[in-house]
């Protein structure tokens, strides 16, 4: 077998392990020759421009990918094709800043002062710890949902076919995080 076709093999096995989502990186000084092949509405590409940054910031942020799992997935769905929400998430781009905040008791996704979409029971768990660590929160996809995908106990809550959830990177201070579990860790 020639080498590049081991390679090749090598890297669609790995691409297929993937168990929720897959981010490629490519440096500008070392080119993959197979990346150039991947095309479709599946592919995100980016530019960085870290050279240009200071990168010690960086070494101090943890980055984390909240999938369908931390959504009530069908949030947005229980509300009229009217209701802002659909406006909201209509015109989110990816790339694009939003918030978690508290909301009502919940954690929320926000976009100026909308409520995009709400965390799922297990997610607000798990983040209700983080709020405050957040330094950011991005647009990485809108995943569109129908009522269809929803389990026959939820489908009478929804009153659309259809709707989205974004996907989102939160950045959180690693260092923030560090020092408030060694305080737990104290008490």
């Amino acid at each position: 077998m020639v080498a590049n076709e081991e390679q090749r093999r090598l890297f669609y096995v790995a691409m297929t392990r993937a168990k929720e989502t897959l981010c490629l990186l490519q440096r500008s000084d070392f080119k993959n020759p197979y990346l150039k092949n991947l095309q479709g509405d599946f592919v995100l590409r980016r530019n960085s421009d870290l050279e240009t940054q200071n990168l010690p910031q960086f070494a101090n942020n943890q980055y984390k990918i909240l999938g369908l799992k931390d959504f009530d997935l069908s949030y947005a769905g229980s509300f009229a094709a009217k209701d802002p929400v659909h406006q909201v998430l209509a015109t989110l781009t990816v790339g694009e800043k939003i918030t978690m905040k508290m909301h009502n008791g919940k954690i929320v996704l926000k976009k100026d002062n909308n409520v995009l979409a709400m965390l799922s029971k297990t997610a607000q768990a798990v983040w209700q710890k983080q709020l405050e660590n957040i330094v950011s929160a991005t647009v990485i996809a809108m995943i569109t949902r129908y009522i269809s995908d929803n389990e026959e106990e939820f489908k009478a809550r929804c009153k659309v076919e259809q709707w989205e959830v974004p996907m989102i990177e939160v950045v959180l201070n690693k260092k923030e995080i560090n020092s408030l579990q060694a305080a737990i860790q104290e008490l």
